[in-house]
């Protein structure tokens, strides 16, 4: 999806985005606006049948709960998603592709922040894994970031590094700040 991601950042910078210095004013073949514009682009029908496109961990959590709801961490992370300004309009999205005009519908609405709760087990999905139907089930969060629950670091300036098939840096803060280059 590179060449999206690089269509989505030229559009971007030329409309002068307010979202995107969000992002390190960066976007990557990896998230949700490339994927979604490759699939309009060379699987029109495809796109069209879809009701919903969605993160693969928010599909889960749905298929568990039964609830479609989104994780705030993806939907800030991949999709755009400013908590103060929604998602990315619709006016943006048509001009990346024609197609692109309803993604946002193709969205579910409800946003979950880590660590809530975004429902119970479903009798089904309790059966499956052997628990009791209501447990818990946590909202789906973007891999590194969910690692700063478990990691006892929760004042502002405090780093967690975080190294593997990528590397991640997260920092706490009291200030939100933008910072060129740094993609998230």
């Amino acid at each position: 999806a590179q060449p999206f991601a690089d269509r989505i950042l030229a559009l971007a910078q030329e409309q002068n985005a307010p979202w995107l210095q969000q992002f390190g004013s960066l976007i990557s073949s990896e998230h949700y606006l490339p994927k979604a514009a490759q699939i309009a682009a060379e699987a029109p029908e495809l796109y069209r049948a879809a009701g919903r496109i969605l993160e693969a961990g928010d599909w889960l959590v749905w298929k568990l709960c039964g609830r479609e709801s989104r994780n705030y961490c993806s939907a800030a992370f991949k999709t755009y998603y400013r908590q103060e300004q929604g998602d990315v309009d619709s006016e943006f999205l048509s001009a990346i592709h024609p197609l692109l005009a309803d993604l946002n519908e193709k969205l579910p609405p409800e946003i979950h922040y880590p660590g809530d709760r975004a429902g119970g087990l479903t009798d089904e999905a309790a059966a499956w894994l052997g628990l009791l139907p209501g447990t818990a089930v946590s909202a789906a969060g973007v891999d590194a970031h969910v690692t700063l629950h478990g990691s006892h670091i929760n004042a502002s300036g405090e780093v967690l590094l975080i190294i593997g098939t990528s590397t991640c840096v997260i920092v706490q803060s009291d200030v939100y700040r933008e910072i060129k280059g740094l993609n998230g």
